[in-house]
């Protein structure tokens, strides 16, 4: 970790407010929670769902890692853009390099409902951890109907 802060602190680094996916035909436009503000009766486009891979034995500190692939829903709060300008032979960067980072608030899933087993449907009443991640695994925009709260 030593490593990554000193790369870090000599990184030119830039928060950016929304981005757009080009490789598909949707071509949806994410927005981060932290910069502008969106009108009552817009689109919350600051839900998206991602991709991480979690080490399945991550509790068994002896056990070597092994991922699995698994999918998370969250509310994107940052967009980074990392450029490193010169060569980090201690994180495999040989060269000028830029990264794309996300930081997503992950929602804390309810059990799903047996009704709506069968669709993609998921509900949430609480955030949990913050995800740093990179920006290429968000796979989309997700849709957000706010409930009011005695209705929970």
């Amino acid at each position: 970790m030593t490593t990554v802060n000193k790369a870090l602190k000599a990184a030119i680094i830039d928060e950016w407010g929304k981005v757009k996916r080009v490789d598909s035909d949707e071509g949806d436009t994410m927005r981060s929670s932290s910069i502008g503000t969106v009108s009552e009766d817009a689109r919350d486009a600051t839900f998206v769902r991602y991709e991480m891979l979690v080490d399945k034995k991550a509790r068994r500190t002896k056990a070597a890692p092994e991922f699995e692939l698994q999918t998370f829903y969250g509310q994107l709060e940052h967009i980074y853009r990392v450029h490193f300008s010169d060569a980090i032979p201690e994180l495999d960067i040989t060269g000028p390099t830029t990264y794309i980072l996300a930081a997503i608030r992950a929602c804390t899933l309810k059990a799903d409902d047996p009704q709506l087993q069968d669709l993609d449907i998921h509900f949430y009443s609480q955030m949990g951890a913050l995800d740093i991640i990179d920006i290429t695994t968000v796979q989309s925009l997700v849709g957000r109907i706010q409930q009011p709260y005695e209705s929970l």
